[in-house]
């Protein structure tokens, strides 16, 4: 189901159909999208043509989805999403969310090489500060979280129990964080709830905030994993892919 016609088909009369886990394909006037969670990942107009969109959850599911049901194929490479017609052609340019495929196989709307260039610097520096954010956390110079903390980091909202700067999708906060080598106490723990921790990685994290003598043989392992955590998390909110 890679067209306006086969989704059509798919559809039939119903306004919604179940295509997989948390994927649906949904009426939207006369367009039709494949809707993963709450996002319309590929929409299909009457014209033929069929728009991208991430929404800045870049996450491999999301590519996977638009592989399925677009008639293109997205590769990922350090972290950058390249487009292209067919798994044996190169790739043809950098994905980019609200891009467009034509019913002639062009596009409009990608990202620009500028642009391209640009998200992988900024990937730099968050692989910089993840880094520079365990070797802070290791050498007891991160407390626990406390309301001395960034806002956005540090309280949730009521309904979500999220904090605030992921509800809000602001990632000015983060990208300051970065600037300033900021390393906030409770960005780590929100990381970790966000990648699915171990409860090892919790204690160590909190064994490193109380300044308690963190086990040796867990130490190497545990800290990878903050330090990968900590990167993920931060790429994720700057809709950078993770």
């Amino acid at each position: 189901m890679q067209s306006y016609e086969a989704a059509k088909q798919r559809l039939g009369g119903r306004d919604s159909r179940k295509l997989e886990n948390n994927t649906y394909l949904k009426r939207r006037g006369e367009n039709l999208a494949v809707m993963l969670h709450a996002t319309d990942i590929v929409t299909y107009f009457p014209n033929g043509d069929i728009q991208l969109n991430s929404a800045n959850w870049r996450t491999m599911t999301t590519k996977d989805r638009i592989n399925k049901y677009a008639p293109i194929r997205l590769w990922a490479h350090r972290g950058q999403w390249y487009i292209a017609q067919t798994w044996n052609t190169n790739p043809e340019e950098f994905f980019k969310d609200g891009m467009i495929i034509h019913y002639n196989g062009t596009y409009t709307g990608a990202m620009s090489i500028t642009q391209a260039k640009a998200e992988q610097k900024l990937r730099e520096r968050v692989r910089k500060y993840a880094s520079a954010y365990l070797v802070a956390l290791k050498a007891g110079k991160i407390d626990s979280p406390s309301g001395g903390d960034c806002w956005y980091c540090f309280f949730t909202d009521t309904g979500t129990g999220k904090p605030l700067g992921e509800v809000t999708r602001n990632s000015e906060h983060l990208l300051a964080h970065i600037r300033t080598k900021y390393y906030v106490p409770s960005l780590a723990w929100n990381a970790l709830k966000a990648m699915g921790a171990s409860q090892a990685m919790f204690h160590n994290l909190a064994s490193y905030q109380r300044l308690d003598e963190v086990k040796p043989y867990l130490s190497d392992f545990i800290d990878e994993q903050i330090e990968k955590a900590i990167r993920r998390y931060v790429y994720r909110e700057l809709g950078l892919a993770y």
